[in-house]
């Protein structure tokens, strides 16, 4: 059984729900903008969340997906703005497309060990995101996957990641050290751009560019090792590191840089 597309979409009196446990499937904007509901209770036996399901819906605190959901459409949770806490299934593999987008009371969660893949704007402008572990085996990290997540002081970047996507932590303002593993070879565009905590950055030997803006305007970043195997440094990439001091270079043929590379 589904419970159609848009069922409840803009219903702001209903405060609460439980599901039956005969529902199956909740199609695209079922709970959007129902923005006075507070609880609602997942059956056993549900499969599918449609697009933005819950998305708009800013009295949602906590959510407890069941397990047998095997699949999260994006947005389902965008602009969930008083959402502290939510359980995620055992068996999924993607985190997609915005999921969390807005989340700004979002302060941590568990990400099952079965995920793979961290879809584009998942975690954007999760401002009180201060605590999050990735599993081993997760490969992907999308375009601006936590950006502005301006709480988070620190992350694990397991070493099965082998995508970095652009801007990934772009405004992370209190994320102070991170380590990046040798499964990356590449680091993007604006990835830790206007992180201005981060005071050092450890660079695996693996790395053969760094993008553009990678790192401007880190301001607080004091030296930075480049590797032996980097051919290329992008436009800007260090532009306005104030502080940086120590500029070490492992090449025996120097990189190719930009006018303002490190200006």
């Amino acid at each position: 059984t589904t419970i159609k597309y848009g069922t409840f979409c803009g219903c702001e009196s209903l405060t609460s729900i439980d599901i039956p446990s005969t529902v199956t499937s909740l199609g695209d904007y079922v709970f959007q903008q129902c923005i006075n509901l507070d609880s609602v209770t997942l059956p056993e036996g549900l499969t599918s969340i449609g697009y933005a399901v819950f998305s708009i819906c800013h009295s949602l605190t906590y959510m407890d997906i069941p397990n047998s959901v095997t699949y999260i459409d994006d947005h389902v949770f965008a602009d969930c703005i008083n959402l502290t806490s939510v359980t995620l299934p055992e068996n999924l593999t993607t985190i997609p497309h915005g999921t969390f987008h807005n989340c700004k009371n979002l302060t941590s969660i568990d990400i099952p060990s079965t995920v793979t893949s961290i879809g584009d704007y998942a975690f954007v402008y999760c401002s009180s995101l201060d605590s999050i572990i990735l599993p081993e085996g997760l490969t992907f990290i999308g375009y601006a996957a936590f950006a502005d997540c301006s709480s988070l002081t620190s992350i694990n970047i397991p070493s099965t990641l082998t995508v970095l996507g652009d801007f990934a932590f772009e405004y992370c303002i209190s994320m102070n050290t991170i380590t990046i593993p040798e499964s990356v070879t590449s680091i993007g565009e604006g990835v830790f751009s206007q992180c201005n905590s981060l005071t050092t950055i450890d660079l695996p030997s693996t790395i053969t560019s760094i993008g553009d803006s990678a790192f401007y305007n880190c301001i607080s970043l004091v030296s930075v090792n480049i590797p032996a195997g980097v051919t290329s440094i992008g436009d800007a990439s260090f532009n306005n590191c104030s502080s940086l001091e120590n500029i070490y270079c492992d090449a025996t043929t120097p990189p190719s840089l930009s006018s303002n590379t490190f200006s």
